[in-house]
């Protein structure tokens, strides 16, 4: 028997896609990073109604709103809640990364003569810094009043 024709992973005979022993499903491509990208949009749930999405809410974000709640049309749309999720994530990620001591730069506190009111204002000040990359998700409520 050639390789192909067993499962990796309990040896057993292999009929169509998968093993008839085991269930395993069978790959016969070549591992690579376009399909490594491709296996992580799939496990997000990420198809182009993702990329259309940002791409119209950037384009016309009237027209996403008036569809997808008034008309109904929801297929075309990503899910807002994966979507913010998704997009939240991203943020986070890019933040922590690329701007994770610019924080510290802009903090710069006068002294006032009150140790207790000093003491309050960096503990609010540590707190904000530490969490400054949840701020977005707070404030979307204001947002969509605007």
């Amino acid at each position: 028997m050639k390789e192909k024709d067993t499962c990796k992973s309990c040896n057993s005979i292999i009929i169509n896609n998968f093993c008839s022993n085991c269930g395993q499903k069978i790959y016969d491509k070549r591992f690579t990073i376009h399909s490594f990208f491709m296996y992580l949009l799939d496990a997000l749930d990420i198809n182009k109604s993702f990329f259309y999405t940002i791409r119209m809410l950037f384009i016309k974000p009237d027209k996403v709103i008036y569809d997808y709640l008034k008309k109904g049309s929801t297929i075309s749309y990503f899910n807002p809640l994966k979507y913010l999720l998704i997009i939240s994530g991203i943020h986070i990620a890019l933040i922590l990364t690329l701007f994770y001591d610019e924080g510290e730069k802009i903090i710069d506190i006068d002294s006032t003569n009150d140790l207790e009111i000093d003491m309050f204002i960096e503990q609010l000040i540590e707190l904000f810094a530490e969490n400054i990359h949840f701020m977005p998700i707070l404030f979307i409520p204001f947002f969509s009043i605007i």
